[in-house]
């Protein structure tokens, strides 16, 4: 069987009442705890795995924020419409594939 990773908390009593799936066989297992520093204990609360994941991201140090590659707290991104316009090839360009083999040499 494969290893189950499950999330928990440990209450005031120091303890740990943990409820198993059912496909999980009976006998010995290893159990291994690994306390979650404070800010990675709000990945329990975040609502999306998005949400999830840039929380754990940041917790470890691993976050890339704007400032760190020199941008200013004052850029804000464009709107999605300009994006999306600005993202659209114009109606008489040339295929998107040829422009790519002209890049490649082909």
């Amino acid at each position: 069987m494969n290893a189950i990773r499950l999330s928990a908390v440990v209450n005031e009593n120091h303890e740990l009442i943990v409820t198993l799936p059912d496909d999980v066989p009976i006998g010995p297992v290893e159990l291994l705890l690994q306390p979650l520093a404070e800010e990675a204990y709000s990945l329990q609360e975040s609502k999306t795995e998005r949400e999830r994941l840039h929380a754990q991201l940041a917790s470890a140090g691993l976050l890339v924020k704007p400032e760190d590659l020199g941008i200013s707290s004052s850029v804000k991104p464009l709107p999605l419409e300009e994006r999306l316009r600005i993202g659209r090839m114009p109606a008489d360009a040339r295929p998107v594939e040829s422009l790519v083999d002209e890049d490649r040499g082909r």
